[in-house]
């Protein structure tokens, strides 16, 4: 549970709150009044806002302080430190029941090596030499940063130590202290550790702020001027930022310190003020919230934190740290400033990042899967289409994007269960294909883990979760009718359909809604986009509408014909004449507004579709192999007191 979701959920439940931090006061209008916190003396000086707009917002009028939310009050009533009162207020909510973000969606955790230690020593020579007088560096914040060298002394060893045992070390990074022939940093890091930011042992009790720097040394040079409730880390491998195809270099390193990211209050982001700098920095935010992240820019002609400090101008970081702003959004442009964007849109990269991703039935359809959009997805009851949505999803996964599926209707197990058939190509799989199956759909499908209905907040605030944090990148609500809206609750359709709306537009993903449409008159009959049930504001927001059409006519065809003994191959040519379904396309506002429709054969026993008549299903899974994960067991930390014995290891 991350800090602006604890805020949050304290002041929804601000008068609970007060009951349990003063019970001593009492409930008058919006507020909570109680004594002065300075002596726990009883009086009206304090007052905390328990209901409205402003809940949580707090002011003790007694002792001149004030706070605009819970958890600073809960600081100042235990007279405790940032870190103790956050772990309390975590731990409360857990005991009433509440569930973290964390919690709702269900995940699985690579397990990484320990690196190797041997041939490690503790910084006393070379290393230690360069970064004193070449780099500026105190002795202080070498030994605060438990920095390494190479026994002959020719390359520091930067430790990348755990924030919850500081000598545990999780990824080490080796520089050489001599440039290559071409004046290049040879650098290399350990294999299969955990990528982590540096700097995270280092961080105090009372450190609320993080800062994050392109370089170690650049971390360490922040760190030399010891401001306040600050902690000083480093990326892992420097300034990566998303590419075209969505894939996000800093996706592990963020995954593997989510919790440690949401234990702070503010993010400030110190890249270097190249190119590659301010183009990382702008993909961090887009992952670690805009809210959160705080920009520091460093004056001219500086590039980075250590050039600052090795021109002895410690000030001016200073004023760069106090001058550090949010990258508020600019609602206003002018067509130029489009330029770019524009021009990589309609020539850059390949067809399929330019027109949007194909379906699994052919890239010749004139119709895209795109990002930032969400499609309505319908279909009478039984039509399949919440099957034929999961086997659209997996054709996705097979292309390396993940998803995320709220279905309220199927249990996750049976969702699972059924994915299992669709992957592995046949309807009752041997065990072991289907751990396999198991397996592939664990890297990278992801379930949103209620039954029965949810709260679309919720379902959209687990949603950015998954984006930002696991890179999901598809999304499913499985049904509109289980979010708590009526068929006759318009106002309440429309701003579901804003709400998805707006999701899309933050974030490059594509979601998609499943909603029932009025019962038509026969099964033989097609259904179009107005016969969606509820506001039309569903369909006039939505960027598509996708329709299933289930052939019952055909199936009633063959049944008619198997019970008279019609003979096998005339059976077969009824099967390949007609399709057993239609996903016909109602509407597609961007592309070339086509609206195709896809006839579909249906292999039962896989649950897969195909274009075609097919009397065997398509294993996912038995291609070419893939390179293997190296999972491997953690070891055994050596003892406190073997730690103690030798001075030289540095961590």
């Amino acid at each position: 549970m991350d800090i602006a979701e604890i805020k949050r959920v304290l002041a929804d439940n601000a008068e609970a709150v007060c009951q349990h931090l003063l019970p001593e006061g009492k409930l008058e209008g919006k507020d909570w009044v109680g004594g002065r916190l300075a002596d726990g003396q009883g009086g009206h000086s304090l007052k905390v806002v328990v209901r409205g707009d402003k809940s949580g917002v707090w002011t003790d009028f007694g002792g001149s302080v004030g706070g605009a939310n819970l958890l600073e009050l809960w600081i100042q009533v235990r007279g405790t430190t940032f870190g103790e009162a956050l772990a309390e207020a975590r731990d409360w909510l857990a005991g009433k029941g509440y569930r973290s973000n964390d919690e709702r969606l269900k995940k699985s955790k690579r397990v990484y090596e320990r690196p190797a230690v041997e041939g490690v020593f503790k910084a006393a020579g070379p290393a230690r030499m360069y970064l004193l007088k070449e780099r500026g560096l105190t002795s202080a914040v070498i030994d605060r940063y438990r920095i390494g060298e190479t026994e002959a002394g020719d390359a520091i060893v930067f430790g990348y130590l755990s924030h919850e045992a500081p000598h545990q070390a999780q990824m080490l990074k080796w520089l050489m202290l001599e440039r290559d022939e071409a004046g290049k940093k040879k650098t290399w890091t350990s294999k299969n550790t955990a990528k982590v930011l540096f700097g995270k042992h280092t961080r105090q009790l009372n450190d609320r702020y993080l800062l994050i720097t392109e370089g170690e040394i650049d971390a360490m040079s922040w760190a030399t001027l010891d401001i306040p409730f600050v902690c000083c880390t480093s990326l892992p491998f420097g300034a990566k930022w998303e590419g075209k195809d969505g894939n996000d270099p800093n996706q592990e390193w963020i995954e593997n310190d989510w919790e440690f990211l949401q234990t702070f209050e503010r993010i400030y982001l110190s890249l270097d003020m190249d190119e590659e700098g301010q183009r990382a920095t702008k993909s961090l935010i887009k992952r670690l919230g805009m809210d959160l992240c705080w920009i520091v820019k460093l004056p001219q002609p500086y590039k980075d934190a250590n050039e600052v400090l090795k021109a002895g101008a410690g000030n001016l970081l200073l004023e760069a740290y106090g001058r550090a702003t949010t990258q508020d959004p600019e609602m206003l442009k002018n067509a130029g400033e489009f330029r770019e964007e524009v021009l990589d849109l309609m020539y850059g990269g390949s067809a399929e990042e330019r027109l949007g991703l194909p379906m699994p039935f052919g890239k010749n359809i004139p119709f895209r899967i795109r990002w930032h959009e969400w499609s309505l997805f319908t279909g009478q009851t039984g039509s399949g289409k919440t099957m034929l949505l999961s086997y659209i999803l997996l054709h996705f996964k097979r292309g390396g994007h993940k998803a995320c599926i709220a279905s309220f209707e199927v249990k996750s197990s049976r969702s699972v269960e059924r994915m299992i058939q669709q992957v592995s190509g046949v309807g009752s799989p041997e065990r072991e294909k289907a751990e396999r199956s198991i397996d592939w759909l664990t890297d990278g499908i992801w379930f949103y883990n209620q039954h029965g209905s949810g709260k679309l907040t919720e379902v959209i605030e687990t949603f950015t979760y998954a984006f930002r944090r696991y890179g999901v990148r598809f999304f499913v609500i499985d049904s509109l009718m289980r979010l708590g809206i009526a068929d006759d609750d318009y106002g309440g359709q429309k701003e579901v359909a804003q709400a998805l709306s707006n999701f899309v537009a933050k974030y490059p993903v594509h979601l998609f809604l499943v909603a029932h449409p009025r019962k038509a008159a026969n099964d033989a009959e097609e259904i179009n986009r107005s016969d969606v049930k509820g506001s039309s504001s569903l369909t006039d927001e939505a960027f598509n509408v996708l329709i299933v059409w289930r052939n019952k006519p055909k199936e009633r065809e063959i049944e008619t014909a198997i019970k008279a003994n019609t003979p096998e191959a005339e059976i077969n040519q009824k099967r390949r004449a007609k399709p057993d379904a239609i996903l016909s396309v109602g509407k597609q506002r961007n592309g070339d507004g086509d609206e195709p429709r896809i006839d579909l054969w249906f292999h039962k026993e896989s649950k897969q579709y195909f274009r075609f008549y097919s009397a065997n299903g398509v294993s996912f899974i038995d291609g070419p192999p893939e390179a293997p994960i190296n999972y491997t067991s953690e070891g055994t930390p050596p003892s406190e007191q073997q730690r103690e014995l030798d001075d030289d290891i540095p961590f």
